[in-house]
């Protein structure tokens, strides 16, 4: 069984900025983290009843980075009910969790 993901340092999300070590799977990966407050045009009008703020994860494009930040996004959504967008595309909360644990699934896929 695969070990879970787990933050690799201690950091306040609602203030950090920048990488984010995590363990995945065994791998020593992270990403790009930014919580950052929604300005009007953000994100689609559909999206901003959601919520006023967002998580930004921004990945170097290997798979590894691509599935730590899923992960981290899906347990986000999950705990904050939020809602996913993916450029035009707005996941409402009650889908998010399917939404990314089929992206989470074809990433893992890539990788084994």
């Amino acid at each position: 069984m695969l070990d879970p993901p787990a933050a690799r340092c201690r950091a306040d999300l609602r203030s950090h900025a920048g990488f984010l070590p995590l363990r995945v799977h065994g791998a020593e990966t992270g990403f790009e983290y930014y919580f950052d407050e929604l300005d009007p045009g953000d994100v689609p009008v559909e999206a901003e009843k959601f919520g006023s703020h967002a998580i930004v994860a921004r990945t170097g494009g290997n798979f590894e980075e691509g599935r730590a930040a899923l992960l981290f996004l899906k347990v986000a959504a999950r705990l904050a009910g939020g809602a996913y967008v993916e450029d035009d595309h707005v996941v409402p909360p009650d889908d998010v969790e399917a939404h990314l644990g089929g992206l989470i699934q074809l990433l893992d896929r890539s990788i084994e």
